[in-house]
């Protein structure tokens, strides 16, 4: 049933949330991105939005945010996995979207040094394997 929903629905969802949120809406592609930035928001002043779909949850987010900007809605930011498109030239120009600095989000965790912390934290030098 899920794929039946359009970007329209959603749009006027961030719409309807206006009614009793004064604060900016995040849109991000899932619950587990919606997860992640919780964590660097002020929930006070910022209300994360998931958007997923067909054929994409990120072309989703972005056909939302495309209808909100040209109806000049203030107070929207989305945030999209970068995938390949720096490859293609594909990037919106959008000042309300944001591209993860790689790939995605999980590549940026790899690369960040929050795996050198864990892997500090829980690895042992007895399970450490030569690279």
């Amino acid at each position: 049933m899920r794929e039946f929903l359009s970007v329209d629905r959603f749009a006027n969802k961030v719409r309807l949330l206006r009614d009793t949120f004064k604060g900016t809406f995040l849109l991000v592609e899932g619950s587990s991105d919606k997860t992640f930035y919780e964590r660097f928001i002020d929930k006070l002043a910022c209300q994360v939005v998931i958007i997923s779909g067909k054929p994409s949850s990120k072309q989703c987010v972005i056909n939302t945010l495309e209808i909100l900007d040209k109806s000049n809605f203030q107070g929207v930011l989305a945030i999209v996995d970068a995938d390949f498109d720096r490859l293609k030239s594909l990037f919106l120009s959008s000042p309300n979207l944001l591209y993860t600095d790689t790939h995605d989000l999980e590549i940026m965790l790899i690369q960040s040094p929050a795996l050198d912390k864990v892997l500090a934290e829980f690895g042992s030098d007895e399970k450490n394997c030569p690279v």
